[in-house]
């Protein structure tokens, strides 16, 4: 899984004037993407409109030999049920769930990434 994050630094593409965002080619579990995110100033990406994630999608479409990308949703620990955002522990306020998730398959899929082409979450 590849990581996308919301990068404070310098020579990336710029949305809205506020928020950088940086694409990663380096591949890892959610863990390495969120200490990747921060290593580098920034955390995971949080969405929070669905504007917002459809701008993201236009930048991530030409990315065809991505399957996915992590971001900041993570299952709270508290209730199990319930997903935040890591980086600010906020409950999700937009959410773009593929039909069928989330299902936590296994047991063990805490994380959530955006699935390519179809820009669906998944856990």
């Amino acid at each position: 899984m590849r990581t996308f994050a919301d990068y404070k630094g310098a020579g990336d593409d710029v949305i809205e004037d506020v928020s950088y965002y940086f694409f990663s080619t380096e591949t890892g579990d959610w863990n390495y993407a969120e200490k990747a995110c921060v290593g580098r100033g920034g955390y995971l990406l949080e969405v929070d409109t669905n504007e917002e994630n459809i701008e993201i999608e236009g930048y991530l479409l030409p990315l065809t030999s991505a399957i996915g990308f992590w971001i900041g949703a993570r299952r709270n620990a508290k209730t199990e049920s319930s997903f935040i955002w890591s980086h600010s522990g906020r409950s999700l306020t937009f959410q773009n769930w593929h039909q069928g998730e989330p299902n936590n398959a296994g047991g063990n899929e805490d994380c959530v990434h955006i699935f390519y082409p179809l820009g669906d979450y998944m856990d």
